[in-house]
């Protein structure tokens, strides 16, 4: 019998964005720490650049982006003094510090409590399971190993090991998901749905913020190089009355899919080159979750 596989993004989708929200801000800091003004920026700037040449293995490795932005630090900096109070070099390797400085930091975020239940019955009617995720693979296992679930997951792609980020789809023709892949569920319609759907591949987002029992809990993060920032919305309980696969309808019909478009590309940093969209447009998912198990009815 084929193997079927689910695939699933990380930060944002199965968990509260552990990377975005504890990593990234001691990144910053260690950068603040050696004379890097706006690190955020600074990050932001040094991912986009690659993006745009075309690396997207570059793009996402944010030890090499770090030591790039201290590098041309450098070059701009006057002259330093003959002992510097701070190396002009990250403390560690961004892993390491995950396993050490970080690690109950990051343990303190689980998967969201939704998601655990759904995973098990997944694997009970034989679905194989993936971690796609714009992360490096060394980031997100390290995650995943201290969140404890490293087991509920049969395969963890990055742009590392795929050769590409989404929403390129070259994460889903990797040797072993080719063909296979029933649903991929992300909370990005850049990213995660736009691949997908270039892809040929059923695509749920996952949009917990507009669940009214979600009040300001911001689950569906839009994630830029410096950290996080949400939608910030809530809709009202209509949603709740719609199947999954109705949602997008209502969602495009009102103006929230390409208002949600718009805010994702702002908080990257990124220009909106899109038109706005319709129902072929490959950012509009197939289906709207609002809660993990409501991807059982969309599989067979």
């Amino acid at each position: 019998m084929e193997t079927r596989w689910v695939t699933f993004d990380l930060d944002g989708t199965l968990a509260d964005s552990p990377f975005a929200r504890v990593v990234m801000p001691w990144l910053h800091d260690c950068l603040l720490q050696r004379g890097v003004a706006s690190p955020r920026d600074a990050l932001r700037q040094e991912h986009t650049r690659r993006l745009e040449a075309g690396d997207d293995v570059a793009a996402y490795h944010w030890d090499d982006i770090a030591s790039a932005v201290l590098g041309a630090q450098g070059e701009f900096a006057p002259p330093a003094p003959p002992a510097l109070p701070v190396p002009p070099t990250l403390p560690m390797p961004i892993v390491e510090a995950m396993r050490g400085e970080l690690k109950s930091d990051i343990a303190a975020f689980p998967l969201y409590a939704d998601v655990a239940p759904v995973l098990a019955d997944l694997r009970e009617r034989g679905f194989s399971l993936a971690v796609l995720s714009n992360g490096h693979v060394g980031y997100q296992r390290t995650l995943l190993e201290l969140m404890g679930v490293i087991g509920s997951f049969d395969l963890i792609l990055g742009p590392d090991n795929a050769g590409s980020a989404k929403p390129d789809v070259g994460m889903f023709a990797h040797g072993l998901l080719a063909g296979r892949i029933a649903l991929h569920v992300g909370d990005l319609l850049t990213q995660d749905v736009q691949a997908a759907r270039l892809a040929g591949i059923q695509a749920a987002w996952v949009a917990r913020q507009l669940a009214p029992a979600a009040g300001q809990q911001d689950g569906n993060d839009v994630r830029d190089a410096g950290g996080t920032g949400g939608t910030g919305e809530n809709t009202d309980s209509d949603w709740l009355h719609l199947a999954p696969c109705e949602r997008p309808r209502m969602a495009l019909a009102s103006g929230w899919l390409d208002a949600q478009v718009t805010r994702e590309l702002a908080a990257l940093g990124r220009a909106r080159t899109i038109g706005p969209l319709d129902e072929a447009a490959d950012q509009v998912p197939d289906a709207i979750i609002l809660q993990m198990d409501e991807i059982l009815s969309l599989l067979p």
